[in-house]
């Protein structure tokens, strides 16, 4: 990983979610991929993934839905069972997660 607290301004429209239930029953491997716009190299794609998620809270897809300031931040601190992390939007749409890792890599 490389952030304690992390902010994308320039996230977009989610084009893939995906959910795959643990076999503990209590949490959740969560992805998604949404356009990722880089002023220097134009627009790509960045895949997040939340491993161990134990809440997901997604905004109204109509049919899809954008994310504009995505910030991660590291809540060890909060000692919250199972949970490192915080990825809430700060934008337009009502999308937060709480997780135990989290994974982010540009697709293309």
């Amino acid at each position: 990983m490389f952030f304690l607290s992390s902010i994308f301004y320039r996230l977009g429209k989610v084009s893939c979610l995906l959910v795959k239930e643990e076999r503990d029953g209590g949490s959740i491997d969560f992805s998604l991929t949404a356009d990722y716009g880089d002023s220097s190299s134009g627009t790509t794609e960045v895949a997040l993934r939340f491993g161990r998620a134990r809440y997901v809270k997604l905004p109204e897809l109509m049919p899809m839905f954008f994310l504009s300031e995505l910030e991660i931040e590291d809540i060890r601190s909060d000692h919250i069972e199972g949970v490192n992390y915080r990825a809430r939007d700060y934008g337009e749409s009502d999308f937060e997660v709480l997780a135990r890792d989290i994974a982010i890599s540009l697709v293309r």
